[in-house]
């Protein structure tokens, strides 16, 4: 399969391609757009056409829900094999692409180079995600990328549990070096709309639809009236990514933000969104993480009813004050000075009160079907699920922890 020559195949997978030179570099002067806007039919056709590209990039990370591992010469073969992964495409060089779905937390494309430990620990891999592309199809300077199966991208969980650690760790490191701004009022007192946007995009891959119920919510409470929110929706639906949560193509249309507009405003407003949470955790000497949720007016209706919503519903009551350590596989939590370990089941304590608390309000408000999923959600089974679903969330790394030395 060529996928050049099938550009609407190609789009239909939820990828963002553009052509590129022999020597892998972009053909275009501004590939960098398509990290945040989705490529048309018409512009591949028309760099087909004008420009006779000899191979096609795609551009990883959110915007094409696609991880690729690159597998260069004997080093990074050896490593595949070792890591028992197999390849989708053979590259001109030799080497091998594996394809993994994009997994919802951010992971900056890593090298070698940049990333001493990746080229101790995985000698001859590069990681092409948010930042970055891959070539996928074509002839370069070296020779010819070969497919060696389906361009169906396999699950993050597939990945050996080492790596699957490592990659969530970079991702909570690059999460620290960014500053977080705090969503401003604009001058009539209300959130800026682009900000609230913004923020709906960053969670979109973990759900559209949960991210898109969650605009119209903040938009409602923000003091938009429903004609606004629905221009601003519109706007959501043109630049939210083309695949679903799991990491599968899916379109995503104007009716389904439109839907989430007219749910939102169905109800009474609530407290509304005022900033982006601190990656780093609370100040010192901010509400310690008990057993009681921390924001008594957060909205937990408008979430959807799955495990990603139930998630949602305990990261809005406690998300300020629970992290997940990748590196021991545990829950912290803050205690007004550092975040310590939860050794007594304390985010398993929260969780439930999450849930009582969705309980509470859905018999308030007299609405059967949240009643009777408030109700199943109190399972066992289902809040372990919600715990699982928080983690990738609210990740922290120990980096993170060893930024400040009075925080352990």
């Amino acid at each position: 399969m060529i996928p050049t020559s099938e550009p609407k195949s190609v789009l239909a997978w939820g990828w963002n391609v553009f052509p590129a030179l022999a020597s892998k570099r972009p053909m275009i002067p501004s590939w960098k757009q398509f990290q945040q806007r989705r490529v048309s039919v018409a512009e591949v056709l028309e760099w087909q056409r004008d420009l006779r590209p000899r191979v096609w990039a795609v551009v990883t990370g959110a915007i094409s829900g696609l991880v690729v591992l690159d597998f260069d010469g004997e080093a990074g073969n050896a490593t595949m094999q070792r890591l028992e992964l197999l390849p989708h495409v053979r590259t001109g060089t030799g080497g091998h692409h594996v394809y993994i779905r994009y997994p919802g937390f951010r992971v900056p494309t890593l090298n070698g180079k940049s990333k001493k430990r990746l080229a101790e620990v995985y000698a001859g891999l590069d990681v092409k995600r948010d930042g970055g592309y891959a070539i996928f199809s074509g002839h370069n300077e070296e020779g010819a990328y070969l497919w060696l199966r389906q361009p169906d991208p396999d699950p993050f969980e597939n990945l050996p549990p080492e790596l699957r650690q490592f990659l969530a760790q970079c991702g909570s490191e690059a999460a620290a070096r960014v500053t977080p701004r705090e969503a401003k009022p604009a001058s009539n007192g209300r959130v800026a709309a682009d900000r609230i946007v913004s923020e709906a995009l960053r969670r979109a891959p973990g759900g559209r639809n949960d991210a898109g119920v969650w605009l119209a919510t903040q938009l409602r409470d923000n003091g938009y009236s429903e004609d606004e929110s629905t221009v601003i929706a519109r706007e959501y639906a043109g630049r939210v990514p083309g695949f679903n949560a799991k990491g599968e193509p899916e379109s995503y249309s104007e009716r389904e933000a439109l839907a989430s507009v007219r749910q939102a405003y169905s109800r009474q407003p609530r407290h509304p969104w005022s900033q982006v949470e601190h990656e780093h955790g609370p100040d010192v000497g901010s509400q310690s993480a008990t057993a009681k949720p921390s924001v008594d007016c957060a909205d937990v209706l408008s979430q959807y009813y799955n495990d990603h919503g139930n998630a949602e519903r305990l990261i809005a009551l406690n998300g300020r004050d629970l992290r997940y350590d990748y590196a021991i596989k545990r829950w912290r939590l803050w205690d007004g000075k550092r975040w310590r370990i939860d050794d007594a089941g304390q985010a398993y304590k929260l969780a439930k009160l999450a849930m009582l608390r969705f309980l509470e309000e859905a018999v308030e408000a007299d609405d059967k079907a949240a009643v009777a999923f408030g109700r199943r959600s109190l399972n066992h089974k289902l809040i372990t699920a919600l715990l699982a679903s928080a983690e990738c969330e609210l990740p922290v790394g120990t980096h993170d922890l060893d930024r400040h030395p009075y925080l352990l």
